[in-house]
């Protein structure tokens, strides 16, 4: 029985692989005099309401040319969408955009001029056409924005679907052979203060600040300092309500009075971020940043003298 658990596993990321297939993309190639040549990757043709809609242009040209095109902001596209990043360089430019509601949006053509010095080509794409759902019904579909520069993965429902399947069957697969090799070469299970100097590093290295991406930084520095209290101080976070979690911390003599006061407004801001979509400053960001990785180092150093102390 054992032996056909890989191939049951197996079974399933095939079936959840060929459903992701099903997405979709659109695609323009414009071509000019010469070598001259435009491109366009968009897609997928139908997203969700506030999940990107992602666009590529790549432009070819003589050797000689210069590539001039328009700057892509706000302004440029229609009421709805909201450009969410754009970058460009000499040969390549890409945008993503989220639509606050649901319905048809066309995103307008782009003109782009090769020049010479006297020879100037334009080429212009055609419009791009998508649809965008929301998963609420009857509700309000408004959906706010709660920072200028979010960049989050495209993706349609069934394509969803394949990804998910596939982690989850990769993530059984992955236990499963470390469990095995485990049991066959009695490994000890991996010290609480390695992960965290792992995750540690991880967060400090993370973008989500640089990409206005507050709701990833909390779920990453929450989770991280969580892992901390339950792994070395032995809080057990995830049997408790959230007003059982903040109380216990409070009356704890674990901690300083001024980490406690720092626990309340963090636990706080992380949750009206990630649920109420309520912008925070920057400023407080970074703090909040710097007292995780404070907090945390803290945490391993106490793990390690824990670890030290063992029989």
């Amino acid at each position: 029985m054992t032996r056909r658990l890989p191939l049951f596993l197996l079974f399933l990321v095939t079936l959840f692989s060929c459903a992701g297939k099903q997405d979709s993309s659109l695609t323009q190639k414009i071509r000019g005099e010469g070598n001259r040549s435009l491109i366009l990757t968009a897609g997928p043709e139908e997203v969700w309401v506030g999940v990107p809609f992602s666009l590529s242009l790549d432009m070819k040209g003589e050797k000689d040319d210069d590539v001039l095109f328009p700057k892509i902001d706000q302004e440029f596209l229609p009421e709805g969408l909201i450009l969410k990043s754009f970058k460009a360089d000499d040969n390549r430019l890409t945008l993503s955009v989220t639509a606050e509601k649901s319905g048809d949006f066309t995103i307008p053509p782009i003109s782009v001029l090769f020049d010479n010095g006297g020879d100037s080509v334009e080429l212009l794409t055609r419009p791009v056409d998508f649809s965008v759902v929301s998963l609420l019904d009857g509700e309000d579909q408004t959906m706010a924005d709660i920072s200028p520069s979010l960049r989050i993965g495209f993706m349609t429902l069934p394509w969803v679907l394949g990804l998910s399947g596939g982690a989850l069957a990769a993530v059984l697969i992955a236990a499963w052979l470390i469990m095995r090799y485990r049991r066959k070469h009695n490994v000890p299970p991996e010290p609480v203060w390695v992960g965290l100097e792992r995750d540690r590093d991880a967060l400090s290295r993370d973008n989500s600040l640089m990409e206005g991406d507050m709701g990833r930084f909390y779920d990453l520095s929450t989770s991280l300092v969580r892992r901390a209290l339950d792994g070395v101080y032995g809080e057990s976070t995830g049997e408790k309500t959230r007003e059982e979690f903040i109380g216990s911390l409070l009356t704890s003599s674990q901690y300083a009075s001024e980490v406690k006061a720092w626990f309340v407004r963090f636990f706080e801001r992380a949750d009206l971020v990630r649920f109420a979509r309520m912008a925070i400053e920057k400023d407080t960001i970074v703090r909040d940043l710097d007292e995780t990785l404070r907090f945390t180092g803290q945490a391993v150093e106490e793990a390690k003298r824990k670890e030290e102390e063992e029989p």
